[in-house]
């Protein structure tokens, strides 16, 4: 027996909220079920891998084909449509339907996967990578609603464990198989790699995940040409899409020039930031007046989100947590070549405490939060905030040596299981909070999105706060040159002298300390998003 018909009960949500009704629907069970787990968990996993693996590649790929000033828009490309199509594909396969819209971005990812790793010219891999991010995006926000719908609410926290354990473990490992591959290989594996890849989980995909998937077995489907009828079409938000697409890309992009050392002054940056300002507030209005008229579409992010102090909190507490899940990844690597002179590959092997700690957070809330403990998952939220303060704080008293101090790894170990406990819980949380089963996709892809932006808005913060910073340690003990020479490479510290390599070293360890102490404030932050949470009777995993 492959399925089981279940009418699911209504989870308790309090006075804020309209409670769902009771549905019939049929689960997957047994070996399809795993092999549909498993298919999907590649596609995720490849997805989430594409953000990372290029950071160790960077070097070998700019070399190779002639463009250095324009290697950081690699990275950048990607983010820019993976980031901003989140919530859309949630949306859409909520019109299209789930089997169709996967197989679509698997496929846009394995097909543009391909022609990444033929890219003959600079300009042509970072075009493509705009289009990889595309299909990765997809499959990301896809998978997860996927998750969701595939089994009855009581097993969220244990499958909610394992997207958070693919999440953070596939971002982790990029730097090191990125550095594998180019030892032994060429660059363009981080690529090619994607493409037998991701025909396995599209296989998989045909193979095990039903047709009109979640409603599977019923005798009201719709017809294929229903689907994809103009009917269908008009249910299309596009002005919003197009609103949230375009002030997402455009905020990502100012970040991430600032990130990379452009000033605030720059007329992109203000370029970038002015119109999103103007596009924010548009796309909010318009949200508004498409959920409060009787019209065919159908809003990208519902009105009823922006009013419910449970979902504002929730995708609040996501959006600092993204923070400082994003900068540790980040910034303890590059301390730890900076700092204490370890290769790219070494520094990603003294991040594995903070790798292994993050899964390991999200086991736990799942153990703690499911129907048989029924712990509510707001504490896991405080218990997370918790650890990620106490650990921050004491990764920002790290000794300024050269050697590398053995209870550093502790103190990454307790940060990272606090940020693991977090995003199990948010994860966990989420389908909770809605208020008509039609908003799954979009909670779900909404804090993923929440969590990858403040990601980027955090890089960005500590790194234009931190780089000013260093470079007025270094000014009258460099020259302006060396110093430039420095922030693009940190290899070429060995070419100084020992007294100013000493100083280098220094004052990127001071630094760092400062980074973690501006973390601390994002983690103290999410007490208060906590609270904007609580209602007197606690949401449960049912």
């Amino acid at each position: 027996m492959t399925e089981a018909t279940s009418k699911e009960p209504s989870p308790a949500l309090g006075p804020d909220h309209i409670v769902c009704e009771g549905r019939e629907r049929n689960y997957l069970l047994g070996w399809k079920l795993h092999a549909l787990t498993v298919s999907v968990c590649v596609g995720l996993f490849l997805a989430n891998l594409e953000i990372s693996i290029v950071s160790t590649s960077l070097v070998a790929i700019t070399d190779d084909l002639k463009g250095f000033e324009q290697g950081s828009w690699i990275v950048t490309s990607y983010l820019l449509t993976y980031t901003g199509l989140l919530i859309i594909w949630a949306k859409l396969s909520d019109i299209f339907g789930r089997k169709s819209l996967l197989l679509t971005s698997l496929l846009v990812f394995t097909v543009f996967s391909g022609a990444c790793g033929a890219a003959q010219s600079i300009t042509q891999l970072i075009a493509l990578r705009a289009f990889q991010g595309i299909g990765a995006s997809g499959i990301y926000s896809i998978v997860l609603v996927i998750f969701y719908e595939m089994v009855p609410s009581a097993k969220y926290p244990a499958y909610t464990a394992v997207v958070a354990a693919l999440f953070t473990v596939s971002l982790l490992l990029g730097p090191l198989l990125g550095g594998l591959i180019n030892v032994h290989t060429t660059w363009r594996w981080v690529f090619l790699l994607n493409v037998p890849a991701g025909a396995i989980a599209m296989i998989g995909v045909i193979s095990f995940l039903p047709n009109n998937f979640p409603n599977h077995g019923r005798s009201d489907l719709v017809s294929w040409s229903q689907t994809w009828s103009l009917r269908a079409f008009n249910r299309v938000d596009f002005l919003g899409s197009l609103l949230l697409l375009s002030a997402n890309a455009l905020l990502v992009a100012a970040l991430e020039q600032a990130a990379e050392g452009s000033a605030w002054s720059s007329l992109s940056i203000i370029t970038c930031l002015a119109f999103a300002a103007l596009l924010w507030p548009s796309f909010v209005g318009w949200e508004f007046l498409v959920s409060s008229r009787n019209l065919a579409q159908e809003p990208v992010v519902p009105w009823r989100f922006f009013k419910s102090r449970v979902v504002s909190g929730l995708l609040l507490n996501t959006f600092l947590m993204g923070v400082l899940f994003t900068v540790c990844v980040i910034q303890i690597p590059l301390k730890f070549q900076a700092v204490n002179g370890a290769s790219p590959l070494n520094a990603g092997i003294h991040l594995l405490p903070y790798a292994l700690a993050c899964p390991t957070g999200s086991i736990i809330v799942a153990i703690l939060t499911n129907p048989k403990r029924g712990l509510p998952p707001i504490f896991m939220f405080l218990v997370g905030a918790s650890l990620q303060v106490a650990g921050i704080a004491l990764m920002s008293t790290i000794p300024t040596t050269r050697e590398i101090w053995p209870g550093q790894h502790g103190y990454e170990f307790v940060t990272g299981l606090g940020v693991g406990i977090s995003i199990g819980a948010a994860s966990i949380i989420g389908p909770f909070t809605i208020q008509t089963e039609s908003d799954l996709a979009v909670i779900a892809a909404s804090v993923v999105q929440f969590r990858v932006m403040g990601g980027a808005m955090g890089l960005a913060l500590v790194t234009c706060v931190t780089n000013p910073y260093i470079k007025r340690q270094l000014s009258g003990i460099l020259t302006d040159s060396e110093i430039a020479g420095i922030f693009e490479s940190i290899a070429t510290v060995v070419h100084l002298q020992p007294a100013q390599q000493e100083r280098v070293r220094t004052s990127f360890a001071e630094g760092f300390s400062l980074q973690m102490k501006i973390l601390v404030g994002f983690g103290a932050a999410q007490y208060l998003a906590t609270a904007l949470m609580w209602q007197k009777n606690a949401i449960r995993v049912k």
